[in-house]
């Protein structure tokens, strides 16, 4: 993934991204995640509440100009839901 950080920058400034942390960690989950959008494998993100899954997401999602649907899966989530 070969993003113009003038580009990050602008759109982080565009929609207020300061939740999210641009670390080492975030930008390898990213390209983590966006090699297997292109392969056209699914992706599960997991994790701990609060961690910043959604706004990585949501961050991710601008700078591919793309669209996804988030499915919120707790234990009360019935497959017919799904």
């Amino acid at each position: 993934m070969c993003v113009d950080p003038e580009r990050a920058i602008e759109l982080k400034q565009k929609f207020n991204f300061s939740k999210l942390q641009f670390t080492k960690d975030n930008f390898v989950k990213m390209a983590l995640i966006y090699y297997r959008l292109k392969s056209r494998q699914p992706v599960i993100i997991m994790g701990e509440t609060g961690v910043g899954k959604t706004s990585l997401v949501n961050y991710l999602a601008d700078v591919m100009e793309a669209l996804y649907l988030k499915l919120f899966l707790h234990a009360g989530v019935e497959e017919r839901e799904i």
